[in-house]
């Protein structure tokens, strides 16, 4: 129940939420980045490479769940540096621990072969964890934000034909 909620107390709370996810949400699929290459691919690969497809919004720019979170933060008012920018990588307002995940990630992603196992079972951890987003969701709807960025990933996520069930 968001208005019990222990955690998220108010609407400020919801925005720090918002900007302390912001590294990790605007880099979703990062840990799939050289899943693909020219020439022959098998069947792991190619269903790995689709869900990086999916998260980059398969040529649509309004479909790009990095532009979706950026879109949701904006919303908050609250307006990263560029994600390439050392501005953003050592902006002091945002916790060093919301960095972890997403530098784990590139670190995996840039030997994809060699942690080819590893990238498979956080797919499925991240894929299979979107039961979570319903909290989230709850969360934004009774504080009056967007929900599209998480409402989407219970969409895409899911594990009857999304990328759960891939």
């Amino acid at each position: 129940d968001p208005a019990t909620d222990a955690t998220f107390r108010n609407r400020a709370d919801i925005v720090e939420r918002i900007k302390h996810f912001s590294s990790f949400n605007m880099s979703d699929g990062c840990w799939l980045r050289h899943m693909a290459k020219a020439g022959p691919m098998d069947h792991p690969h190619s269903l790995l490479f689709s869900v990086l497809m999916d998260e980059m919004g398969d040529g649509v720019v309004g479909h790009n769940h990095s532009n979706i979170y950026q879109d949701l933060c904006h919303s908050t008012g609250y307006y990263p540096y560029p994600m390439s920018s050392r501005k953003f990588a050592f902006d002091e307002s945002l916790i060093e621990s919301g960095f972890q995940l997403p530098v784990f990630e590139l670190a995996a992603s840039a030997c994809t072969e060699a942690y080819f196992p590893e990238l498979l079972g956080m797919t499925l951890q991240l894929e299979w964890g979107i039961y979570e987003a319903k909290k989230t969701i709850a969360l934004l709807e009774y504080y009056g934000f967007d929900t599209h960025y998480y409402v989407m990933h219970v969409g895409i996520d899911n594990p009857s034909n999304g990328h759960a069930a891939r």
